[in-house]
């Protein structure tokens, strides 16, 4: 990765803080992170990048943005649900709300800035989070990404085999690689660990998202697996490196993650960037006793200087204002 690349980042919620590091050591706009929400079966990551590669065919080719978010099958996806809320069952709940055209006005802000960016990727990475996965009843083909706590009579589950999630990514790539002939692929497992089916069950369905993962890197030179997964389960490897519910990895853990993954793939360049961003944005968060005062007043002032000569040095790479 160097300065000039732009990533995607899908998948379970691990892909979100791993993707806000890269989202704040990349230029704004090179980075859009989690368009769907967590999203954690293998069948339902192919469904979200599915429908955003359909989006950036259409930007390509001159489409206007309406053309593009078209291409989601809201009819399909978008329900209203026996808590009488709007949801997609491609989205997260963070887009669901009491009306359908408020839903669909928040997928549709995060869709296309996730089409344009897909329009011009150079890595999308992919988080898998389990092989298990719900079908609904009423449409047997189509796996859902989010339950929304609807009631359980309503899906079927099932755990995919390593075959078919290496069929429908295969399928996934090939038309990634069409799209964006020089986008690299990099697929990780999240060591999040599934203790509602027991800890065994959770080690099962890891276990085949490594053979799936494993299958497609053979299959394809620019796929490649980073190992968060093994990061965490044998560089740390201590419950101290989790959340309070003992599953989820700790922000530390998340940060030692990202740590390695800029050692192993941010150029020089890309690096001293980073570093320099990170001090300015440390600055920026800073919060005084008083505000008010010579002191701070001159904190200010040296805060705008080196605003500036981090703006001037990098111009041609920010695509947009640093984020407060």
């Amino acid at each position: 990765m160097d300065l000039s690349t732009h990533v995607l980042t899908l998948g379970s919620c691990f892909a979100d803080g791993v993707g806000t590091h890269l989202y704040h050591a990349l230029p704004s706009g090179h980075v859009c992170v989690n368009p769907y929400g967590p999203v954690f079966n293998p069948l339902s990551i192919a469904s979200a990048i599915d429908l955003l590669m359909a989006g950036a065919e259409v930007i390509l080719n001159g489409g206007d943005d309406d053309s593009a978010f078209a291409r989601f099958d809201a009819a399909r996806y978008v329900f209203c649900g026996n808590d009488h809320l709007w949801h997609s069952h491609l989205h997260a709940s963070s887009f669901s709300s009491a009306t359908q055209s408020d839903c669909l006005r928040r997928i549709r802000s995060t869709l296309l800035p996730a089409m344009r960016l897909m329009a011009q990727a150079d890595v999308v990475s992919v988080t898998w989070g389990t092989a298990d996965a719900w079908f609904l009843k009423d449409k047997p083909d189509m796996v859902v990404g989010n339950c929304h706590k609807q009631p359980a009579t309503c899906f079927q589950p099932r755990r995919l085999t390593i075959a078919e999630i290496v069929e429908q990514w295969t399928a996934v790539i090939d038309r990634l690689h069409r799209l964006r002939p020089e986008a690299i692929v990099l697929l990780t497992v999240s060591p999040y660990r599934y203790a509602g089916r027991g800890l065994h069950a959770s080690t099962l369905t890891k276990a085949v998202l490594h053979l799936a993962a494993e299958a497609l890197t053979q299959q394809f030179a620019f796929v490649h697996y980073f190992p968060a997964y093994e990061m965490v389960m044998d560089d740390l490897r201590d419950y101290r490196f989790y959340d309070r519910d003992m599953l989820h990895p700790s922000a530390q853990a998340t940060a030692y993650v990202f740590d390695r993954l800029k050692t192993w793939c941010f150029s020089d360049p890309l690096l001293s960037y980073s570093q320099n961003k990170a001090v300015l944005l440390a600055a920026r968060a800073h919060r005084p006793i008083v505000g008010e005062g010579e002191a701070y007043a001159a904190f200010q002032a040296k805060l705008k200087e080196k605003e500036a000569a981090f703006a001037q040095a990098y111009a041609q790479w920010e695509e947009e204002p640093i984020p407060l």
